[in-house]
């Protein structure tokens, strides 16, 4: 878990973004990232990027906000899983790699793919990348909605962030109810993109993208998990065991990590299939994590 912030006065043709709020914004999400920290102002004073990092993967060199070769400025939270893969193909396209993060494959992925790069990332993220030479702001979150992403616009001011609470730390912005959501809130407990429980302050859906430039605000859904589904004509034998292949697989994919990995096992489906994964040659070792529980006679008192 990550931390990301930013701001982009969109709206200015000289900016007054500051370094002391872009910090104060980051900061506020310090629990989310106790390895790191780093911002990034452009000169001109637009825009400022902010990032709390839990180190992951590449514990050296994946410092962020991470450069791209033309200026790119990238903070991302989360994990990219095929990002091994990605990262083979885009080196068969003369991509030149300065780290072994995921981090920078999706620099690279926006260099070649543009905005489509979106759609060739499996994993969990929400990132925002700043593009100089197109003066222009591109967001995203994963399609299950895993990492958040909250935003709002202020006086012709984009900012975003990975909670509430650092969009609310920058000072044009004020904490006022919305008032038309607390029906939902208090009947389900839970709030419906893209609304928030802030007036104002938006989360961005799962499988949606966005952009800032000076144009202002547009967003964009890249993939939607619940289109309709094709099923397979098989036998119940074959599809349990295609289920069993794909936890399998799922299970190898967030394996990738430079530091240990914990299994935490919840009740419900039969999760003793994943509670003792094969790491193999080259990942650290699994620790597993759970709770069991007694049956106990239990004893009424009065």
């Amino acid at each position: 878990m990550c931390g990301i912030t930013g701001v982009f006065e969109y709206g200015r043709a000289v900016g007054n973004v500051m370094p002391d709020t872009v910090t104060r914004m980051r900061d506020m999400l310090g629990h989310r990232g106790p390895d790191g920290a780093g911002i990034h102002v452009t000169q001109d004073g637009r825009v400022g990027l902010g990032h709390r990092r839990l180190a992951i993967i590449d514990l050296a060199q994946g410092a962020q906000p991470m450069f791209g070769e033309r200026g790119e400025c990238l903070v991302f939270n989360g994990e990219i899983y095929n990002y091994a893969v990605l990262r083979r193909r885009l080196e068969n396209c003369g991509a030149r790699f300065r780290t072994n993060c995921d981090t920078e494959v999706i620099i690279h992925a926006y260099r070649h793919y543009g905005d489509e790069c979106v759609k060739h990332l499996t994993g969990m993220f929400a990132f925002a990348l700043w593009d100089p030479e197109r003066e222009r702001l591109l967001f995203a979150r994963d399609p299950l909605g895993e990492k958040p992403f909250y935003w709002t616009v202020k006086d012709g001011t984009f900012l975003f962030a990975s909670e509430t609470k650092a969009i609310l730390a920058h000072p044009r912005v004020t904490a006022e109810v919305n008032t038309g959501v607390l029906d939902s809130y208090l009947a389900h407990l839970v709030v419906p993109s893209p609304s928030t429980l802030y007036r104002d302050i938006s989360k961005l859906p799962p499988g949606t993208a966005g952009s800032c430039d000076a144009t202002g605000v547009r967003t964009w859904r890249f993939r939607d998990v619940t289109e309709p589904r094709t099923f397979l004509d098989v036998s119940l034998q074959e599809a349990a065991s295609r289920v069993r292949d794909l936890l399998a697989q799922s299970v190898q994919a967030r394996l990738m990590s430079d530091v240990p990995v914990g299994v935490l096992l919840s009740g419900g489906v039969r999760l003793h299939r994943a509670r003792r994964p094969d790491a193999g040659p080259g990942h650290p070792p699994v620790h597993v994590l759970g709770r069991l529980r007694r049956r106990a006679r239990t004893r009424r008192e009065t």
